[in-house]
């Protein structure tokens, strides 16, 4: 497939859900794999779909919670003791206030690991709100997203495209996303109302923040368990209206930009 895509590896969040994954994304653009978190199992999710682990050029964390960091040890142990034995570096983008946590709270246990490889190596990058990153040609502006002290949202943009993920997030200001002219942007909307969870949007919230905007598609994603269900009928129900075209991701599928 060389059109660039977005290919969803899961919707759900840290409270298992049979079927599903806590969200991920893999974006191929160019030649090149950006993953954007990391949660529990991601490593075999993206092998059982045919991808490998040394395919990834890029990890972004959106924060530093479970469901969205705790696959990042997997994936850097698995490239170790792959079949490939190849060189390989992945760069590992996380708040600037939280590098630290990475490499000697999360990673910690595993140096032994990785500092024995010769062929596997990581670099964590700190990233800003505002402040531009560079993969090749493709440009990642992080923004601020509404839910703990270390989240981050991440836009991408290449001369064809611009997407925006948000990570867990609760109403935040959508402007700056637009600011960035996103096309299509993948939101956080893990319950229906009255089932609000603090930091989080339910999906009555999300359609109120994104219905007016200048985004062309918004992707609901991070689903609690039993919530998927409930979300789809309200939109449903609701039809047509606004500006922006919203739909729920789904696991597993492959979305062309």
């Amino acid at each position: 497939m060389n059109t660039p895509y977005i290919h969803v590896l899961g919707t759900g969040t840290s409270v298992p859900e049979a079927g599903n994954a806590p969200s991920s994304y893999w974006v191929k653009v160019r030649d090149k794999a950006l993953l954007i978190d990391a949660g529990p199992g991601i490593a075999q999710e993206i092998v059982n779909n045919g991808y490998n682990l040394t395919d990834i050029h890029t990890i972004f964390l959106t924060h530093i919670h479970s469901d969205h960091c705790l696959g990042l040890p997997e994936i850097l142990f698995g490239i170790i003791h792959g079949e490939q034995n190849i060189h390989h570096s992945i760069n590992i983008c996380v708040s600037a206030a939280y590098t630290k946590f990475i490499e000697d709270g999360l990673l910690k246990v595993w140096h032994p690991w990785f500092k024995k490889s010769k062929h596997v190596t990581y670099q964590i990058t700190p990233c800003v709100s505002g402040k531009e990153l560079f993969v090749n040609d493709v440009t990642i502006t992080p923004f601020k997203v509404n839910h703990h002290d270390s989240s981050l949202g991440y836009h991408m943009r290449t001369k064809d495209i611009s997407l925006s993920f948000t990570g867990d997030t609760d109403v935040f200001d959508i402007h700056q996303v637009e600011e960035l002219k996103t096309q299509i942007l993948f939101l956080d909307s893990s319950t229906s109302d009255p089932q609000k969870i603090p930091g989080h949007l339910t999906v009555q919230e999300s359609v109120r923040l994104v219905e007016n905007s200048n985004i062309s598609r918004v992707y609901l994603s991070h689903f609690m368990p039993g919530e998927q269900k409930k979300i789809k009928k309200y939109l449903k129900k609701r039809g047509k209206k606004g500006r922006s075209e919203i739909l729920l991701a789904e696991k597993g599928k492959k979305i062309p930009l």
